[in-house]
């Protein structure tokens, strides 16, 4: 007792550290306990804390570590005193790598993590007295202080790299103040989880998070948490945690439960606000972390889908686009969808969200009759659509035209008006190619009107020549006229379309064979055609006008009948000879009586025999398969499809993959030409390149038999091979490249630059599957990147999936930069035309030649785009290389003062006054800083609304 009663007081330990600043080990056992019994608990300032702060840590960081068992202690005692002066020392010990680094410390970090599980008493001093009791616990000096005391200790033990390694900790201490927790225990958890530069690593926290979410939902309907508004302290600790674990944590199914209770629990409650309500917020972070995240489990978010059609049906700009967002983020899913549709339906004719077209189409699939019960209402709607969603009632009426054309038929002349809108023709006409096979004396007053939107479009040619021979069927006279229409685009028609003319000019000639012959000179030359499949269509053509497709039967079957009858009279004298023969059989059937005990034994000897040939079998075709060909197992299931004769057999496969005429030949000669093709094709790409390349082009070629090969071994394989856990990137790809396979080497190359730059890209080489797979994480790619990078070409253009893109990219509002690697006349012809139009391109083409692969583009170009890039995103510094250090703006490139050697420092009321200015301006920094943190929040909230188009 006597020896506490003489403990000094902390304005005698500050002289003491000011007399000596040097004896650290002399004076820090008497700094701890000056703390601990340092009464003045209200203000931010004091002797003893100014002396520490500004003598013994330059001391300290001047010895580089050497007092980190002092320092330990004495940050392990400020944060246990709990008072705001102390929470600030603490904050710049974090700060201060040279006082301590947290990499060797592991164990005292977790230690001091856990300080803050203890509730602490909300001091108020004259200052936040001032502002009035109504001031936020948040807001107050000593709610500042503890908040930027936790954001220190992250921005600590993230620059010591061992962030990672204590969250685990953190999220127990998370879980700990969801229950019950007082006042400045929610301003400490908000500040755990809102650092968006040094963020928790949520990766494992699978076990702890249903603990975590049961004590949030249990402390939310307590009674004593109200989220009426979204900057509430409250508020931003339940939505910022929300938010955080469910984009952060794997293994979903294991908290499901938990997040649908709270889920459930929150639609109970006042939503509407500004744009929402707290409640409202934390349902959206739900919505996009968690259903919209999820959409491909069909299992697990069905239980949230009730609730986000609740949400749809709301009068709540901001929660229907929400809840619009949602719904088509799992619009494939028609299980999912199907009970939705009147509600879908509803809300798209309200005009209260455009996203919702895209479900239309799916819907007709899974329940037509429900999209053909309010068919009128669509076509009254659609006259005052926008482009987008007359885009989606063509790609649904496409589909209803091949089952229900009768009832399109009032809307034809619409679609002739919309067929010259250079963003909807192509739609437009496929729906009135499949009108016009039932339909085809509607057109015969448009077909001039067609014919010159297909020399405006080549493109569209594939439906206007099917409205065009369906008409000429019509009668002999419509025939001559449609059929010299034909022949005359066909002598104009690039090789490309030169194949779907001549089937829609065998349509006509099927049926007006005389009309067809007048034009054999025009046709017979295409026997010489390099095109795909177009000699073997020419030469059909030709049989067909001289009859030997018919006559030839005849004639075959009268030769088959005189054989028949020869075969009659050889078998008369057959039997004669079987009579004769059965006699000699009566003599050897004792004879054969013996053989058979001599073959018993020898069966025994085989039956061991064959279980050895067996096993050699297997392994033979093992190791036919692992030397022979680099070709997976299922192609030789493809190859006997593909090699009989076909117009679409393996010649047009080897042509879609890119091989030149010279290999088709070379591979004519080979027995199996298209297992061939295939070793080759696997030989020199990737296993999953190559599989999505093959299953593309059977697609294209319509060879769905051969493709849906394919995909069965893909799902076979996927059911052997279990699915690894989703990979959850701290910082996902934030530039989106979006090209054509033909350009994949020049792709690449931009690509390994980006990301030396800085730019995590995100790019679909490598991607197992195919089809919605693939589609899903395209989706998904999309949305998480900053910007959309758009490598343009004449096949890019042209591209069905890559005009899907670029949509995909408009209407979720992505910046788009365009970036020409070959030339092509701008804008490119096609439904991008409109689009491009608007944006300034970027030239990476030259004229010089270049290697595939390397880099081909200017230097000043390049730079260009770095520009456009960063205009939109900032660069990671961690990737960037030495080549463009100084391409990427430095984040900590502020200016510094630099003291001249002789300069001499100031003294006496100079330096006082020099402290204070740098105190005033400290400050300024940190209320500025504050205020950029709100505002960034304030603008995440509510840039929902400017997303609705």
């Amino acid at each position: 007792m006597n020896d506490f009663a003489k403990m000094p007081s902390t304005k005698e330990v500050a002289e003491l550290i000011k007399k000596d600043p040097t004896a650290v080990d002399s004076y820090m056992p008497l700094v701890l306990p000056a703390i601990r019994d340092d009464e003045e608990v209200k203000e931010r300032s004091g002797d003893l804390k100014d002396a520490v702060a500004n003598k013994v840590f330059e001391e300290v960081k001047s010895k580089k570590n050497h007092y980190e068992k002092h320092m330990l202690d004495l940050c392990q005692t400020c944060l246990e005193k709990r008072a705001t002066k102390y929470y600030e020392l603490a904050a710049d010990m974090f700060k201060e790598k040279h006082i301590i680094n947290w990499k060797q410390h592991v164990a005292p970090a977790e230690k001091l993590i856990k300080t803050f599980e203890v509730p602490v008493a909300l001091v108020r001093n004259k200052r936040d007295e001032w502002w009035g009791d109504d001031r936020a616990p948040s807001d107050t000096e000593m709610g500042g202080a503890l908040a930027k005391c936790i954001e220190a200790m992250l921005e600590g033990f993230d620059r010591d790299k061992i962030l990672k390694k204590v969250s685990k900790c953190i999220i127990e201490v998370l879980a700990v103040l969801f229950k019950s927790p007082n006042e400045l225990q929610i301003v400490a958890g908000y500040a755990f989880v809102s650092d968006s530069w040094h963020k928790i690593s949520w990766e494992g926290s699978e076990k702890i998070l249903p603990e975590m979410y049961t004590a949030m939902y249990e402390w939310m309907t307590s009674g004593d948490v109200d989220l009426e508004s979204i900057s509430d302290d409250k508020t931003n600790f339940i939505s910022e945690t929300l938010s955080n674990s469910l984009s952060g944590a794997g293994s979903p199914s294991k908290y499901a439960k938990e997040v649908s209770k709270i889920f459930q629990y929150l639609l109970t409650q006042e939503l509407d606000g500004q744009p929402c309500s707290g409640y409202g917020l934390v349902v959206q972070n739900i919505c996009t972390q968690f259903v919209s995240k999820h959409c491909g489990n069909q299992r697990l978010i069905k239980d949230f889908v009730p609730g986000v059609i609740k949400l749809l049906k709301t009068d709540t700009e901001h929660l229907v686009t929400i809840a619009s967002s949602c719904i088509t983020s799992f619009y494939q899913q028609v299980d999912l969808l199907a009970p939705c549709a009147d509600d879908v339906m509803d809300v798209f004719l309200a005009g209260k969200s455009d996203m919702l077209g895209m479900c239309l189409k799916p819907l007709y699939g899974v329940s037509p009759e429900k999209i053909l019960s309010r068919f009128d209402q669509l076509s009254e709607a659609i006259e005052d659509m926008n482009q987008t969603n007359k885009t989606y009632i063509y790609m649904l009426w496409d589909d209803v035209a091949k089952d229900n054309a009768k009832i399109l038929v009032p809307h034809v002349d619409l679609m002739m008006d919309d067929v010259t809108n250079g963003q909807l023709c192509h739609q437009v006409v496929l729906v009135l190619g499949n009108i016009s096979v039932k339909f085809p004396d509607l057109f015969v007053d448009k077909i001039d009107k067609l014919m010159r939107i297909a020399k405006q479009t080549p493109y569209t040619i594939h439906s206007i020549a099917k409205v065009v021979a369906s008409v000429g069927q019509i009668n002999e006279e419509q025939a001559n006229r449609c059929m010299k229409i034909l022949i005359d685009k066909l002598k104009s028609s690039e090789d490309t379309w030169i194949s779907t003319i001549l089937m829609e000019i065998k349509r006509i000639g099927r049926k007006y064979v005389e009309v067809l012959k007048k034009y054999r000179a025009d046709i017979e030359p295409l026997l010489k055609s390099q095109a795909m499949g177009v000699p073997d269509l020419v030469q059909s053509l030709i049989d067909f006008m001289e009859g030997r497709s018919l006559e030839a039967l005849a004639d075959d079957v009268e030769d088959v009948k005189e054989d028949v009858q020869d075969l009659d009279n050889r078998v008369t004298e057959t039997e004669q000879n079987v009579d004769r023969l059965d006699k000699t059989v009566t003599e050897q059937g004792q004879e054969i009586e013996n053989v058979k005990n001599e073959v018993a034994e020898q069966g025994e000897r085989l039956d061991e025999l064959e279980e050895v040939v067996d096993e050699t079998i297997v392994k033979v075709d093992e190791i036919d398969h692992k030397t022979i060909t680099n070709a997976p197992k299922w192609s030789r299931d493809i190859s006997k499809l593909l090699n009989v004769e076909h117009e679409h057999d393996w010649r047009y496969l080897a042509i879609r993959l890119g091989f030149t005429g010279e290999d088709v030949r070379n591979w004519a000669l080979s027995p199996d030409p298209t297992m061939a093709i295939l070793a080759e094709w696997y030989t020199i790409h990737k296993s999953s390149e190559a599989t999505y390349a093959v299953l593309t082009a059977l697609q294209d070629m319509g060879r769905d038999d051969a493709a849906t090969i394919v995909e069965e071994a893909l799902k076979a394989a996927d059911s052997k091979v279990p699915k690894a856990a989703p990979e959850m990137s701290e910082k996902p790809p934030r530039v989106f490249i979006s090209y054509q396979w033909d350009h994949q080497p020049e792709v690449k190359a931009i690509r390994e630059h980006l990301e030396k730059a800085g730019f995590s890209c995100w790019l679909d080489i490598g991607q197992m599957g195919g089809g919605d797979s693939l589609f899903a994480k395209i989706n998904e790619g999309m949305r998480a990147a900053k910007v959309v990078l758009c490598m343009c070409t004449e096949k890019y253009s042209k591209s069905e999936n890559c005009n899907k893109e670029v949509n995909l990219a408009n209407l979720l509002n992505k910046p788009i930069i365009p970036v020409l690697i070959e030339k092509i006349a701008w804008p490119p012809a096609g439904s991008m035309s409109m689009l491009f139009a608007q944006l300034l391109y970027i030239q990476f083409f030259t004229d010089k030649e270049y290697v595939r692969g390397d880099k081909f583009w200017e230097d000043a170009k390049f730079a260009e785009l770095l520009g456009q890039i960063s205009y939109h995103v900032a660069p990671d510094e961690e990737m960037i290389t030495d080549e463009y250090r100084n391409w990427a703006p430095q984040i900590d490139d502020l200016p510094k003062v630099v003291k001249k050697a002789d300069e001499k420092k100031p003294t006496g009321a100079a330096a006082k006054e020099e402290k204070s200015t740098e105190e005033v301006h400290r400050q300024s920094r940190m209320r500025h800083a504050g205020e950029t943190r709100s505002s960034l929040r304030c603008l995440f909230h509510t840039n929902g609304t400017s997303r609705r188009r």
